[in-house]
């Protein structure tokens, strides 16, 4: 799915391009918008946005063009997945990914960036701005994947949420098993559905071209084995990160400098409500945004929405 411009396929993507790059040398997918040289200095930070466990540069369409008024804009595919084959199955774990988009940001010569992370996505910025902070000038946390209060890790989670992740919480290899049997039978409809009810809040906020996308990228993945490897070990480390490595991602967000955006759709059924209460807690100082009716992917079911609120973040705090 590379396209020279993908306003080709729908008008509000209109200046995004595909490209590819090498990083660590490693061939790596990324959709750009905005300026194609290098950010000069005295303008606005240069935008990276990275996706969630599962998901692809794609998962930011809706909102790059509106982000690249001002700056350059990336969404990258996380090594193992969409687009970009890990150089290691391992690769796709969180400490690795963490390096890797510090690597990322030398590459484009960005020394400092406005990060944007969602879900997965989200728990990786706050990693990378708490071990790199002088790299995250600004960061925009979207439903992140945080840890949630102390003993009540399984309490509340939907039973979808449960049916998903807890063969991963027995075994790695199960969860991997368990997603070959369900490419064995499922239609690649069949799967990007699955993955669509668990994430949007109401399933007809998605627009029917990016449904498309997503169908797309569940071909590839059925076709690619080290797509469903990567996803094993990706879920069963974030897991893990999220529980018994849990104070590494207190530290992080403790030692971040950055201002810090959150946004949080209250039906969502990933990211419980206490979770982003008790990260609030810990950082009294970030703003705070709870979207009535959306779910764990507010950029792809309310991207205007999404805009106005990062602008007015960013009119507000770093006029």
């Amino acid at each position: 799915m590379h396209h020279d411009d993908w306003g080709t396929r729908d008008r509000r993507w209109a200046g995004i391009r595909s490209d590819t790059m090498e990083v660590v040398g490693h061939r790596v997918s990324v959709l750009r918008a905005g300026p194609a040289t290098p950010v000069e200095p005295g303008s606005d930070l240069p935008v990276l946005l990275v996706h969630g466990l599962g998901g692809a540069a794609t998962n930011w369409l809706e909102v790059m063009a509106g982000l690249a008024t001002s700056s350059s804009v990336v969404a990258v595919d996380l090594p193992g997945f969409a687009e970009t084959e890990p150089p290691t199955p391992r690769a796709a774990r969180m400490r690795p990914q963490v390096h890797f988009l510090g690597h990322l940001l030398d590459a484009l010569e960005w020394p400092v960036a406005e990060v944007h992370g969602n879900s997965m996505g989200g728990l990786l910025s706050i990693l990378l701005a708490g071990t790199q902070p002088e790299r995250v000038g600004r960061l925009v946390l979207v439903a992140p994947a945080v840890p949630n209060p102390v003993g009540s890790t399984l309490t509340g989670l939907h039973r979808d949420v449960l049916r998903q992740f807890l063969p991963f919480m027995a075994s790695r290899r199960l969860g991997l098993a368990l997603i070959h049997g369900f490419y064995a039978e499922a239609t690649p409809e069949q799967v990007f559905a699955s993955t669509e009810s668990l994430v949007m809040g109401d399933a007809e906020s998605m627009r029917p071209v990016l449904r498309q996308v997503g169908v797309e990228h569940a071909v590839n993945a059925m076709a690619r084995p080290w797509r469903s490897e990567s996803f094993s070990h990706a879920t069963s480390d974030m897991l893990a990160q999220l529980s018994l490595r849990r104070r590494e991602v207190d530290r992080a967000m403790d030692a971040i400098t950055a201002d810090v955006l959150l946004v949080w759709g209250d039906r969502d059924r990933l990211v419980r409500r206490g979770a982003m209460d008790a990260l609030a807690a810990r950082r009294s100082d970030m703003e705070r945004h709870d979207l009535p009716g959306l779910g764990h992917v507010p950029m792809i079911e309310a991207p205007d929405d999404y805009l106005d609120l990062v602008r007015s973040w960013r009119d507000a705090h770093h006029a």
